[in-house]
């Protein structure tokens, strides 16, 4: 019987840093909680480096052989469908560890996305950055600048995966459909504009159409309603502020178009499960 709703999977549940690298080595069996349908509220990248794989996202059958990279964005529907003897890389990342310009990149091609195959210099450069940043987040006792250094490492990594797919771009866009096209527009404008415009009405305006109309083309094509991504988007800004800076929190919250901060912290405990000082404190230990 299908489920009445697609689970959800978070970061949060599997740990407090919005991180998980693996190293996979030679899996035969799926297992239904993991792999089985669902969405993800973070990025995922995939660097198969042998074996045969086949997943399902939104719809779209994807079956690979060899070595290939491929991605997998916040709130698309997929599922693992085989997996044979498949050995290399999975890194599952928040949002807010990726660079704004890999996030444009990757972002605009929504539905579109491919795997690629990755050429002997970005497969060395790969191999070695995943590697490194494995070891750094398995140490078993923490060294002085440990965070900082993984921070490094994830946008490195993620720099070379975004590297490969614009070097492999070939006009992804040229015939998607305008629901999904609505939905890449509606994600560029919120990015420029989330500080100052964030009521659902504003962006429809902005695209001439109606508000239920933007609603439907993004729940269609991430799951997610419009007030969703807005929140993401304004709590993303606000983590960053929150570890980057020393500012506090009423500046923080006047900095992203909150005259009062005390909604703005409880927005900010609302979405993420924890209070913006709480968020600070455990990504500073």
């Amino acid at each position: 019987m299908p489920s009445q709703h697609i689970p959800i999977h978070s970061l949060k549940d599997i740990n407090k840093v919005g991180l998980e690298i693996r190293h996979l080595a030679s899996i035969r069996e799926i297992d239904e909680d993991i792999y089985g349908v669902h969405r993800d509220d973070h990025y995922l990248f995939f660097f198969q480096q042998g074996g045969f794989s086949q997943i399902m996202v939104d719809f779209k059958e994807i079956t690979r052989a060899g070595k290939w990279l491929f991605f997998i964005l916040p709130g698309q529907v997929h599922q693992v469908l085989a997996n044979h003897n498949c050995t290399g890389w999975f890194l599952a990342v928040g949002a807010e560890y990726l660079n704004e310009t890999y996030r444009t990149v990757l972002d605009e091609r929504l539905i579109g996305q491919q795997p690629i195959a990755p050429d002997h210099e970005t497969t060395a450069y790969l191999e070695q950055s995943l590697s490194l940043l494995d070891k750094i987040c398995n140490q078993t006792q923490d060294f002085k600048f440990q965070s900082q250094i993984i921070r490094s490492l994830i946008d490195t990594t993620i720099g070379f995966f975004t590297a490969a797919y614009l070097t492999a771009e070939n006009g992804q866009h040229q015939h998607e459909l305008r629901p999904t096209t609505i939905t890449r527009q509606f994600r560029q404008l919120l990015r420029q504009n989330f500080k100052e415009i964030k009521s659902p009405a504003a962006y429809a305006s902005l695209l001439n159409i109606s508000p239920a109309y933007l609603n439907e083309a993004v729940k269609q094509n991430t799951g997610f309603a419009i007030s969703y991504w807005i929140h993401q988007e304004i709590i993303l800004e606000a983590k960053r502020l929150l570890y980057y800076t020393n500012n506090s929190i009423k500046e923080i919250a006047v900095a992203l178009g909150y005259a009062d901060h005390a909604y703005f912290s409880r927005l900010f405990s609302k979405v993420v499960g924890q209070s913006p000082i709480q968020f600070r404190r455990d990504y500073h230990e």
